[in-house]
C-alpha cells in the first residue's frame, strides 16, 4: 500500500511536472507574440520618416524642374511672338510726308505728320517704353492682314493688375479711325514683363533712348534702326530677368518730303 501510493505519487508530481511545463510554454509564447516594443516603434517610425522625406524630395525637385521648365518656354514662346510682331510692325513704319488736304480739313494742319514717337518711360521702377508710329503693318480681328492702307500702331506698357510685373499691350487702328485721339489699351502682346526697353540709332550710329519725327533734332527722319529689348520675370525665387533683344532696319526712305 506505501508502494502503491508511493506510485501514484510520483505519478502525479510527474503530472504536475509536465502541466507546469505546458503552462510556461504558453506564457513565454504568449509573451512572444506581444507585438513590438515601444523602442522597436520608434526605431520603424524613423526609418520610415527618413525614407519618405527621400522620396518626397526627389519627386519635388522633379516636379519643380518641370514647373520651371514650363513656365519658362512659355517665356520663350510669348518673347518670340512679340520679337516678330514688333519687328514686322517697325519693317512696314511709313516715313514722314507732307498731310493730305483732306487730312489736314479733316484733322487740322499737321495731320500725319508725326509718323514715329518712342518715349522712355518708368513703371513701378522698371523700364516701360512705349512706341507710336504709322505702318502698314495692319493685322484685321481676324487674325489676318487687311485689305491694305496705313495704320496707326501703338505699344503701350501698364502695370500688371497681379503678379506684379509689366504687360506690354499692342493697339492696330487705321489711320482714318485714329484721326480724332488716341485710341485704348489695345490687346495684351505679353506679360511677367520686368522691362520694356526701345533705342534708335540714327543713320551716323548716334544712339538715342526716345525718337520724335516732329522733333527738329530728327531731321524729320525714321531712325534708321531701332533696337527692342524685352526682359522677363524669371520666377521660381530667381531675380535675374529673362532678357530677349532683336534689331529692326527701318525703311531707307525716311527723309521728309519737302512741299
Amino acid at each position: 500500500m506505501i508502494a502503491l501510493r508511493r506510485g501514484e505519487g510520483g505519478e502525479n508530481g510527474g503530472g504536475r511536472r509536465r502541466a507546469a511545463r505546458r503552462a510556461g510554454g504558453v506564457a513565454r509564447a504568449l509573451a512572444d507574440g506581444r507585438g513590438f516594443t515601444l523602442l522597436e516603434i520608434l526605431v520603424a517610425l524613423f526609418i520610415f520618416g527618413t525614407v519618405l522625406a527621400a522620396i518626397y524630395a526627389a519627386y519635388g525637385g522633379t516636379f519643380r524642374l518641370i514647373g520651371a521648365t514650363r513656365d519658362q518656354a512659355e517665356i520663350y514662346q510669348m518673347a518670340r511672338v512679340a520679337m516678330e510682331r514688333i519687328g514686322e510692325d517697325l519693317a512696314a513704319a511709313i516715313p514722314p510726308g507732307p498731310p493730305e488736304p483732306e487730312a489736314e480739313a479733316e484733322a487740322g494742319a499737321g495731320a500725319g505728320e508725326v509718323a514715329l514717337a518712342g518715349v522712355d518711360e518708368v513703371a513701378g521702377g522698371m523700364a516701360a517704353d512705349t512706341l507710336r508710329f504709322r505702318s502698314l503693318a495692319h493685322v484685321a480681328l481676324a487674325g489676318a492682314r487687311g485689305a491694305g492702307g496705313p495704320a496707326v500702331i501703338s505699344y503701350t506698357v501698364q502695370p500688371a493688375a497681379e503678379g506684379g510685373g509689366l504687360v506690354l499691350y499692342r493697339e492696330d487702328r487705321p489711320e482714318a479711325e485714329s484721326a480724332g485721339g488716341e485710341g485704348g489699351r489695345g490687346y495684351v502682346l505679353c506679360d511677367r514683363l520686368a522691362g520694356v526697353n526701345f533705342t534708335y540709332y540714327a543713320e551716323g550710329g548716334e544712339e538715342y533712348d526716345h525718337w520724335d519725327t516732329a522733333d527738329p533734332a530728327s531731321q524729320g527722319r525714321l531712325p534708321a534702326r531701332v533696337a527692342v529689348e524685352l526682359q522677363f520675370q524669371a520666377g521660381n525665387g530667381d531675380t535675374r530677368p529673362l532678357k530677349f533683344r532683336t534689331a529692326v532696319v527701318l525703311p531707307a526712305r525716311g527723309e521728309r518730303q519737302e512741299e
